[in-house]
This record gives C-alpha cells, sequence and structure tokens, in this order.
C-alpha cells in the first residue's frame, strides 16, 4: 500500500491531533481554503481506503497497550473496592462496586426527553379528541341536572 507524502502526513498528523480538519491543514496546502472546503477534503482523505488502513495500521500498537477488557475493569474494579474497604472509607467502596454494577451492564441510566407542544402565543394546542371529550362531558352533566 503506498501513499503520497502528503496523505501519509495526514494520517501522522491525523494520530496526532485527532481531528481531520487539522490534519488535512497541516499536511496540505489549505491556507487559502474555505472551512468547508477544508472540513469536505479531509472527509473524502479519510474515506480512502489506502489512508483508513494506514491510519489502522498507527493505531494498532497504541490500541493493544490500552486495551482493556470488561474482566480486567470488573477485576480491578473489585481491587479498588477491596482497598476501600480495608481502609474503612464506604463511600470509596460503594462508588467502585457501582462501577463494577454498571460496566456488568447492571444498571441502565435513564434518559427523559420532553418535549412540548403550544399553540399561538404559548397557548395549549386542541385536539380534536380533546373537543369531543369535553363535548361528551357536557352532555352527561346537562343529563344529570
Amino acid at each position: 500500500m503506498k501513499l503520497t507524502s502528503k496523505q501519509e502526513n495526514f494520517c501522522l498528523a491525523f494520530i496526532e491531533l485527532g481531528n481531520a480538519s487539522d490534519a488535512y491543514r497541516a499536511a496540505y496546502e489549505a491556507e487559502k481554503m474555505k472551512d468547508e472546503t477544508i472540513w469536505r477534503s479531509a472527509h473524502d482523505v479519510l474515506k480512502n481506503p489506502k489512508v483508513s488502513a494506514r491510519i489502522d495500521e498507527l493505531r494498532a500498537p497504541v490500541a493493544e497497550r490500552v486495551r482493556i477488557t470488561l474482566e480486567s475493569h470488573l477485576d480491578e474494579m473489585q481491587r479498588l473496592k477491596d482497598l476501600a474497604l480495608q481502609k474503612d472509607n464506604i463511600n470509596a467502596a460503594l462508588t467502585a462496586e457501582m462501577g463494577r454494577a454498571k460496566a456488568a451492564g447492571l444498571y441502565v441510566t435513564k434518559v427523559e426527553s420532553k418535549t412540548e407542544i403550544s399553540g399561538p402565543e404559548g397557548e395549549p394546542i386542541k385536539f380534536a379528541i380533546d373537543e369531543a371529550i369535553s363535548n361528551l362531558a357536557m352532555r352527561i352533566r346537562s343529563k344529570e341536572l
């Protein structure tokens, strides 16, 4: 796999900077280019199979050194919990145990999203069903009286 010198420089800069646009600016003559053009060009370079393969190749040794598995993570959290318990630090032990449980998937963080819709000037929007229920309620009340 043969890359041009600019492509190789892009790959090295991408690994170092972690940003495709900044890597593009470092590897190519982009001083007179608009940001949008740089973004698009950087994206195109990243999509090049040779470039992406080279980036993967450059990342491999680093990824291997910092590789963490669920098992090793859980073991480390257990070790920290045990250490905290030895020092009678219940809060730290609890935090470590919660970290283990979250990593194991026993706890799920619930995120609620609420979208409120209103009519003109913030008034509530009436829907046909609301009106039907209201009309029905009025008819029932009038028969009761």
